[in-house]
């Protein structure tokens, strides 16, 4: 049961981390930097959406949920490289260093906590090294977004 929680927790915790904003609507049709760099992260944020949902949520095994952890770290990681590849408008372009660094860092975690959940006596401590993990990249990853959007005026 702790670990379909905790990969369940990882999976809530990756949609709070992917949040980039832009709200999913319509881009305006004007060519604006601004809008094209936000709409960059809402489509990475959508490919990672789709990564996790191909992850099976309900491994029942130690090596199936190492597996679980593995797949997710390979999106995050996925993730970091595609935000990496973005070119950000100057004035955000700090701000959107440290969402790569911080999405890289996740990755790396969760790569760690996959390794060390591959025995029943690894399960519980690779579901709280995950939870703090998700935590801890949720909540610097979401401020560093708000705090591009306050730049940018969105």
């Amino acid at each position: 049961m702790g670990r379909i929680t905790a990969v369940i927790a990882v999976a809530a915790g990756l949609l709070a981390l992917t949040d980039c904003g832009g709200g999913g609507g319509m881009m305006t049709p004007a060519i604006d930097p601004v809008n094209v760099y936000l709409a960059r992260l809402n489509t990475e944020q959508a490919r990672l959406a789709a990564a996790e949902r191909a992850i099976p949520a309900h491994p029942r095994t130690p090596a199936a949920f190492s597996s679980s952890i593995a797949l997710l770290a390979r999106a995050v990681g996925g993730l970091g490289g595609d935000l990496a590849s973005i070119q950000p408008p100057a004035a955000v372009a700090a701000d959107h260093r440290r969402l790569v660094s911080i999405v890289g860092a996740y990755a790396a975690e969760l790569q760690v906590a996959a390794q060390g959940s591959r025995s029943r006596a690894g399960e519980l401590r690779a579901g709280s090294r995950i939870l703090t993990a998700t935590t801890t990249a949720s909540t610097a990853f979401s401020a560093t977004v708000a705090r591009i959007h306050a730049v940018l005026g969105r």
